[in-house]
């Protein structure tokens, strides 16, 4: 079964794109007293487990990739060199769909075609895989993020 990846819009600003989580205050169950004391030994307690294994840098590591808007992430890119036409098209216009993975370091991990012209896929996918993105920052921390990048090909103008 897999984990629905969360996703998040950041608001549009000149500075970094950040996202935070609203802190709520921890809620305290109490258990009643009217409880048989057989089943009082099943009850969870109250409290974390203090010995209970913490994930570095929190829970951020968890939640990764977070997935982001095509949009959001088009605006992070800080070193997209230009995907050539493939001769294999043959004069052909086509849109392209890749699933793409960015590391917390801004470099494509990894590119997926979902759909559109296969003319294109494998120039689409070898291309992205060159571009560099500003990392995402998520609670102050560079997170991974999972998008959709759509992109149009057309032939050369002569």
């Amino acid at each position: 079964m897999t984990t629905p990846i969360p996703v998040l819009t950041p608001a549009p600003t000149t500075a970094k794109p950040t996202a935070s989580i609203p802190k709520t205050a921890p809620v305290q169950y109490t258990s009643p007293g009217n409880i048989p004391s057989s089943l009082r030994t099943q009850l969870a307690p109250n409290s974390p487990d203090p010995v209970a294994p913490k994930l570095p840098g929190g829970a951020a590591a968890a939640i990764e990739p977070v997935a982001v808007g095509e949009n959001a992430e088009r605006a992070l890119i800080s070193d997209q060199p230009i995907i050539p036409y493939p001769a294999s098209a043959k004069g052909q216009r086509g849109t392209v769909t890749l699933q793409v993975l960015i590391g917390r370091d801004g470099a494509v991990q990894d590119a997926k075609f979902l759909q559109g012209s296969l003319a294109f896929a494998d120039a689409a996918v070898t291309g992205v895989r060159q571009w560099k993105f500003k990392p995402y920052i998520f609670n102050g921390r560079p997170v991974s993020v999972q998008t959709l990048l759509t992109m149009t090909f057309a032939p050369p103008a002569h």
